[in-house]
């Protein structure tokens, strides 16, 4: 029999995430139709990106952007926003969501699809609209461990070659 697999855990990688669209996006203008982007933003990082205003997207909106986030211990979930574009106020939530990234890195590099239900940003338990996400993460392993040594290698992030899969990396032993 093989040995038995370790739980990945949380720890160093790589999580691409592509936006793909939006739908049954509530109307936050009162004279024109929506202007959705997407905003992400991983909690306990700086890391944020921002897709492309879809001008005239109304209650539909289709991005296909790809984002990609180096992940450590603790980057457990990210904050998606959609936004309405405003030309002369502030932008307006259409809606937004926690997204759990922690069980994504026990995939084994696998891409995971899902509907993200958006809610209200007032008003939480009113849905406001979907988001389609396509996600992969790539765990980097912290691999060197030897019998006369038990100390694991760590991969500090200036090492980190963005979207680099798992069968390509390479410890420096």
């Amino acid at each position: 029999f093989p040995p038995p697999r370790e739980t990945p855990r949380m720890g160093y990688g790589t999580l691409n995430v592509n936006v793909v669209e939006a739908s049954n996006l509530p109307s936050k203008d009162m004279l024109s139709k929506n202007d959705p982007y997407c905003k992400l933003d991983l909690q306990g990082s700086t890391q944020a990106f921002k897709t492309k205003v879809i001008s005239g997207g109304g209650k539909t909106a289709r991005w296909e952007e790809q984002f990609n986030f180096n992940i450590i211990d603790g980057n457990t979930q990210f904050l998606l926003s959609v936004m309405d574009k405003d030309k002369f106020s502030s932008d307006d939530t259409i809606g937004s969501a926690m997204v759990d990234i922690s069980n994504l890195f026990q995939t084994n590099g696998q891409p995971v699809d899902r509907w993200v239900t958006l809610k209200d940003k007032k008003k939480q338990r009113r849905r406001s609209g979907a988001a389609y996400l396509h996600m992969e993460a790539h765990a980097l392993p912290c691999c060197s461990t030897s019998s006369s040594s038990s100390r694991r290698q760590v991969h500090e992030p200036s090492a980190w070659r963005p979207c680099q899969p798992l069968r390509q990396h390479r410890c420096a032993a």
